[in-house]
C-alpha cells in the first residue's frame, strides 16, 4: 500500500464474504432468489465489478459430476461439499453462504491520466488529495453489513409468509446483523445518505425486528 501510495496509483482486491449458521429455505426459485438479492446489493456499492456465488466462475471447466454437492446423513449441514455457496434454486440450504467481490482499482490517482472537457477537448486529469490507494478495505466492513441486510430482510419476508415462527430463527444471524450495522455504520451511514433514505428506514425495521426476536 505504501508503495502504491507513493506512485500515485491504486490496485483492486477481491473479498471474500461468508456467512454462517444461516438457516436453510430463505429466499424464492424467482424474483427474489436469494443469489440475486445478494448480487444486487454488493453490486450496488461502488467500485464492485463483479460478483461469483459459491464457486462463481470455476464451474465453467468443471463436470456436473464434480460439481454437484452430493447429499448424505454422514455429511456436516447434509452436503459433501458447497460448491453452490450455501444456496441452491436460490434459497438457502443451510451450509455456509459463499461469495467473491471483485473492487476495481480506483481511477482516483495523482497520477495524470487522458480525459476530455465537458466541451469535448482534450486534457489531463490528476487527482490530488486524500485517496485510499484500495478502496477494498473500506468496501470490507460494508459488505458485511450488505450481507447482514439481505438475510434479515428474508427472514423478515420469511415470517410476513409462513407467520411469526421466529423460534425457527437462529439468534446468531440476528446478533450476527446487530454487530455487523455497528461496526460498518460510520461508512455505511454516509452510503445511505448518497443513496435511498429507504434503505435506513430498512434498517430500522430489521433493528425493530431485532429486539422483538431476542426478548
Amino acid at each position: 500500500m505504501d508503495d502504491l501510495r507513493r506512485a500515485g496509483d491504486s490496485a483492486g482486491s477481491e473479498i471474500y464474504v461468508e456467512a454462517l449458521g444461516v438457516p436453510p429455505g430463505l429466499g424464492e426459485p424467482i424474483y427474489r432468489r436469494l443469489d440475486a438479492c445478494l448480487a444486487y446489493a454488493f453490486m450496488g456499492l461502488n467500485a464492485v465489478k463483479g460478483v461469483e456465488i459459491g464457486d462463481g466462475f470455476e464451474v465453467v471447466g468443471c463436470r456436473g459430476s464434480l460439481n454437484a454437492d452430493r447429499m448424505g446423513t454422514q455429511y456436516k449441514d447434509g452436503f459433501a461439499s458447497n460448491h453452490a455457496g450455501g444456496i441452491l434454486g436460490g434459497i438457502s440450504t443451510g451450509a455456509p453462504i459463499t461469495a467473491k467481490v471483485a473492487i476495481k482499482p480506483t481511477p482516483s490517482i495523482r497520477q495524470e491520466m487522458p480525459t476530455l472537457t465537458v466541451d469535448g477537448n482534450d486534457t489531463v486529469v490528476s487527482t490530488k488529495g486524500r485517496h485510499d490507494p484500495c478502496v477494498g478495505i473500506r468496501a470490507t466492513p460494508i459488505l458485511e453489513a450488505l450481507t447482514a441486510l439481505v438475510l434479515i430482510d428474508q427472514v423478515m419476508a420469511q415470517r410476513g409468509q409462513c407467520g411469526n415462527g421466529t423460534e425457527a430463527v437462529p439468534i446468531s444471524i440476528l446478533v450476527s446483523f446487530s454487530t455487523a450495522i455497528f461496526v460498518a455504520w460510520p461508512a455505511l451511514n454516509s452510503f445511505l445518505v448518497r443513496k435511498n433514505s429507504r434503505i435506513k428506514n430498512r434498517i430500522q425495521d430489521a433493528s425493530a425486528l431485532l429486539s422483538v426476536v431476542i426478548t
